[in-house]
C-alpha cells in the first residue's frame, strides 16, 4: 500500500485504523499515486496485499456483518454493497442501506450487527481482486467517510 497511497495515507490509517478516509487525504504526501490509490475505494488498500483474506461465498449465502463501531458520529447514510474494484461503482444495488444512520446513541443494534445475501452476479466476481463487498459510512454531521471491505469470489 505505501507504493501506490504513499507514507502520509499509511500512517494516518495506521495510526488509526477506525479513522475517516478523510484523515488520510490529510497527510497524503508526494509519493501519493492517485492512479494506484483510490482512498474512496476501500480506504486505498491493495488487493495485492490482501490476497490471503479472500473469502469465498456461493449466490444467496447470509454473510453476517458485525460492527465495532468506535467513532459515534450521528446522523448519516450508510450501506453494504457489491463493488467492481475497476471502476468503484456499486453492482446491482445496496445489499442493505440505511438513511438515516445512527440517529441516537445507544445505536440501534440492527445497525451494528446485521445479515446481507449474496446475490446473483451473473459470473461477475469469479476472479480474486475484481470485487468487493464494501461498507460505506458517511457521517453528514461530521463530513467523515468511513469504509471496510472483505475481497471475495463467487
Amino acid at each position: 500500500m505505501i507504493a501506490a497511497c504513499g507514507e502520509g495515507a499509511v500512517s494516518a490509517q495506521k495510526s488509526n485504523v477506525k479513522g475517516p478516509i478523510e484523515s488520510q487525504i490529510a497527510k497524503i504526501d508526494s509519493n501519493y499515486k492517485p492512479a494506484q490509490c483510490n482512498l474512496f475505494l476501500c480506504r486505498g488498500q491493495q488487493f495485492a496485499d490482501n490476497q490471503n483474506k479472500v473469502q469465498t461465498y456461493k449466490t444467496g449465502q447470509v454473510v453476517n456483518f458485525v460492527l465495532d463501531i468506535e467513532n459515534h458520529h450521528p446522523v448519516g447514510y450508510a450501506n453494504v454493497s457489491v463493488i467492481d474494484t475497476a471502476t468503484n461503482q456499486i453492482v446491482g444495488k445496496p445489499l442493505i442501506a440505511w438513511d438515516p444512520y445512527f440517529t441516537g446513541y445507544p445505536y440501534p443494534k440492527e445497525q451494528e450487527n446485521f445479515n446481507v445475501t449474496i446475490p446473483e452476479l451473473s459470473g461477475k466476481c469469479k476472479t480474486a481482486g475484481v470485487c468487493v463487498l464494501q461498507y460505506h459510512w458517511y457521517s453528514r454531521t461530521d463530513k467523515q467517510t468511513y469504509q471496510n471491505c472483505v475481497d471475495f469470489v463467487v
